[in-house]
C-alpha cells in the first residue's frame, strides 16, 4: 500500500490506480478487493415488517464488491462473500491504524494471506469502503 501511495504521488496517479497496476503487473498471486459495510442482498430484501419473527436485525458486514486480479491469481472470491470478523479491513472501515498482517482467510478459500487494507469511497460518501490487498503465503 505504501508502494502504490508512493507511485501515485509520483506519476500523479490515485493509490487505486497504482495498486491495480501493480497487481496487473504482479508475478505473485495477488488480489485487490473493493469491500464494503453491508447486508447480503438477502438480508435486505427480507427486511421488512412481514419478516419479524423478533430476532432481532442483521448486522451489516465488510462484503465484497468487486476484484482485480493477478494472471496467476486462480481463487473466485464472490461478490457479496464477507471477509473474516477478525479482518483488519474492519479496524480501517472504523477509520483506525493499521499494519499489514497475516490473516486466515480459509472460509474464503484462500487459506493463509498477508492482508493490507485502506480505506475507499468506492461506495459513496456515507458507507465503509476499504481496498484490501491479498498476497497468498
Amino acid at each position: 500500500m505504501a508502494l502504490a501511495d508512493t507511485l501515485g504521488r509520483q506519476f500523479n496517479a490515485s493509490t487505486e490506480a497504482a495498486l491495480r497496476r501493480l497487481v496487473d503487473l504482479s508475478p505473485e498471486p495477488c488480489c485487490l478487493l473493493w469491500v464494503s459495510e453491508r447486508l447480503k442482498p438477502k438480508e435486505e430484501k427480507d427486511d421488512g415488517p412481514e419478516f419479524d419473527f423478533g430476532l432481532g436485525e442483521p448486522k451489516p458486514k465488510l462484503r465484497i464488491d468487486y476484484q482485480f486480479q493477478s494472471s496467476s491469481w486462480m481463487i473466485f472470491l464472490p461478490r457479496h462473500k464477507s471477509v473474516p470478523d477478525a479482518s483488519i479491513a474492519y479496524l480501517i472501515a472504523n477509520g483506525e491504524a493499521y499494519e499489514a498482517r497475516v490473516e486466515d482467510w480459509s472460509d474464503l478459500k484462500v487459506g493463509k494471506a498477508s492482508i493490507e487494507a485502506i480505506g475507499s469511497r468506492h461506495a459513496g460518501p456515507f458507507t465503509n469502503g476499504v481496498m484490501v490487498l491479498i498476497r497468498r503465503t
